[in-house]
């Protein structure tokens, strides 16, 4: 698919220099301060924002206790693996599909500091919150040199980013070519199809809404297969489920429920999409697709507040990955009997995983290295692309190599 540039202007406004001068989009001074191997394995990346926090313990490391709703039909899918048929069915059919990181920690509890930590892999740091760029951003700048004259969508797409307390960080100092072009699924998807050959990417289906949930989750999921299906330059899409902060009344049909449900039908239909969806040379786009799943944080373990609800949790999660050379059907790390803590990493590291060593895998996916440094910022400080120095400690942040395979 090829549009003119004054068809990309109309496809909700994206400007000239999102898409049309890729040269000014990779700085000169970019270094590889180690030597590192990027495995290549895949060229795309669909991100699915939970925002707000999943409960783990009430999902996908289900912690049985007696506030376990009993309609959540918890059953052993697999060996050891307990799960809430009620809430995800269909994802529990394709647990070979994915595997699911279950020692994930985060940097902080707060949502605004730890959303931004997840779109940019760095802790938030007021002085150079304008400045540091999301991986998005950081994705758009490394693909530029591998645009083709017939590329002419925006290398960065985030959708429903609406309710973030962090708000959907632009390109910090990198160009503003390298800036997400943001699609709202709430509202009418027309205005996304005023170029003609742009119509088959904006486009959702009856029979597809109704598979993918009949959601604004839904829909964009299928505006996420749609990108990836059309490779026409995008490569790194943000796509944000708003509403799991549950702090009251977790278990109303409203709340836990219908968020996963909704993520259910959006993710597994996605899945099911990238896997049966081939290339003419034959690999699926889930090959040379990685999805990731999570939110911010994780819920506070054990019994419900007197509010019904579950807080803040930033000591144990869980995510989900699949695609690009990931090895499905893997439970990666194991917490306590409550969920509240790490007690197996497993992935070979006496440390949790953070959100740089779920970028650093995203970037090893995808071809890039990971240990790259900028050196001249408007600020005068070295930009890594995996900032070395966390909030209280020197972390060697590495690929997920496990993820891969365990041979």
């Amino acid at each position: 698919m090829m549009l003119t540039r004054r068809e990309t202007l109309r496809i909700g406004g994206v400007s000239l220099s999102s898409c049309c001068f890729p040269p000014l989009l990779r700085p000169n001074n970019a270094r590889a301060a180690s030597k590192v191997s990027p495995r290549g394995t895949a060229k795309f990346c669909i991100f699915v924002m939970l925002d707000g926090g999943q409960s783990h313990v009430d999902a996908w490391d289900l912690k049985e206790g007696k506030w376990t709703p009993p309609d959540f039909e918890v059953k052993e899918i697999q060996p050891g693996l307990k799960w809430p048929t009620a809430l995800y069915p269909r994802l529990a059919k394709q647990f070979d599909k994915f595997a699911l990181l279950r020692s994930v920690e985060a940097r902080d509890s707060v949502h605004g500091r730890a959303q931004y930590c997840v779109q940019a892999a760095h802790a938030l740091n007021p002085a150079l919150q304008r400045e540091i760029p999301p991986v998005g951003a950081v994705v758009a700048m490394e693909y530029a040199g591998r645009r083709r004259d017939s590329d002419a969508l925006p290398p960065y797409v985030a959708m429903n980013a609406t309710e973030s307390q962090a708000g959907l960080l632009t390109s910090g100092f990198l160009p503003t070519a390298c800036s997400p072009f943001h699609v709202d699924t709430s509202v009418s998807l027309s205005s996304y199809r005023m170029a003609p050959r742009a119509t088959p990417v904006f486009e959702v289906s009856p029979e597809e809404h109704k598979r993918y949930g009949s959601t604004i989750t839904g829909d964009a999921a299928v505006i996420a297969r749609n990108l990836v299906e059309a490779d026409a330059g995008t490569h790194f899409i943000f796509l944000q489920q708003n509403g799991w902060d549950h702090h009251k009344n977790i278990y109303h049909r409203r709340n836990h429920y219908q968020h996963s449900w909704d993520l259910d039908a959006a993710l597994s239909s996605l899945l099911e999409d990238l896997a049966g969806r081939k290339r003419k040379d034959g690999r699926s786009l889930l090959e040379e697709t990685m999805v990731v799943c999570m939110g911010e944080f994780g819920r506070t373990p054990g019994e419900i507040t007197s509010l019904k609800g579950r807080d803040h949790y930033q000591h144990a999660f869980t995510a989900l990955a699949a695609g690009g050379g990931i090895e499905g059907g893997q439970i990666i790390g194991r917490t306590d009997e409550t969920g509240a803590r790490v007690i197996d990493s497993g992935w070979g590291v006496k440390r949790s995983i953070f959100m740089e060593d779920i970028v650093a895998t995203i970037y090893s996916a995808m071809g890039i290295d990971w240990s790259k440094t900028i050196e001249t910022t408007p600020s005068g400080r070295r930009f890594h692309y995996i900032e070395p120095f966390a909030t209280r400690q020197v972390i060697a942040s590495r690929e997920i190599s496990v993820l891969f395979g365990r041979a």
